[in-house]
C-alpha cells in the first residue's frame, strides 16, 4: 500500500478516534446528569413518603368545622387525599426513577460501546503507522 493510502487511512482514523471521544464526553455527560437528578427524585421521593401522615393534617376543631360538609371534606382528606398523595411519591415517582435507571443502562451500554470502538480505532492507528514506517522504509532503501 502507498504511503498517501496510508496517511489517508491514518487522517479518517484519526477523526473518528477524535469524533468517538467527543460522543464518548457526551454520554458520560448525558450519565453524570441523570445520576444527579436520579439521586435528588430518590430524596424526593423518601421526603414525601415521610411526609405522609401531613396530608391529612391540619385537624380541624368542632369549632372550627363542622357539619355534614365538614364530614364529607374529612372523609375525601382521609381517602382520596392521601391516596392520590401515595401515588404521587408510590407510582408517578417511581416509574420516573425506573426511567432514568433504564436510561442508565442504556447509556452505560452506549458508554462501553464507544469506549470499545475507541480502542479499536487505536489500535488500527498503531497498525497503520507501523504499516507507513514500513514503506518509508521500503523507499528508502530503493533510494
Amino acid at each position: 500500500m502507498s504511503v498517501h493510502v496510508i496517511n489517508n487511512q491514518i487522517q479518517f482514523t484519526q477523526q473518528s478516534i477524535y469524533q468517538a471521544n467527543i460522543n464518548l464526553q457526551d454520554l458520560l455527560d448525558q450519565q453524570s446528569r441523570i445520576e444527579n437528578a436520579l439521586q435528588k427524585l430518590r430524596v424526593l421521593q423518601d421526603e414525601l413518603k415521610q411526609n405522609n401522615r401531613l396530608v391529612v393534617k391540619p385537624e380541624f376543631t368542632k369549632m372550627t368545622w363542622h357539619g355534614h360538609l365538614a364530614t364529607r371534606f374529612e372523609h375525601y382528606r382521609q381517602t382520596s387525599l392521601s391516596d392520590q398523595y401515595c401515588h404521587l411519591y408510590q407510582q408517578q415517582l417511581g416509574q420516573v426513577i425506573v426511567q432514568l435507571k433504564t436510561k442508565l443502562l442504556s447509556l452505560g451500554l452506549n458508554i462501553n460501546e464507544t469506549r470499545a470502538a475507541i480502542n479499536r480505532d487505536r489500535l488500527r492507528l498503531h497498525r497503520l503507522r507501523t504499516e507507513k514506517r514500513r514503506e518509508l522504509a521500503k523507499v528508502n532503501e530503493r533510494n
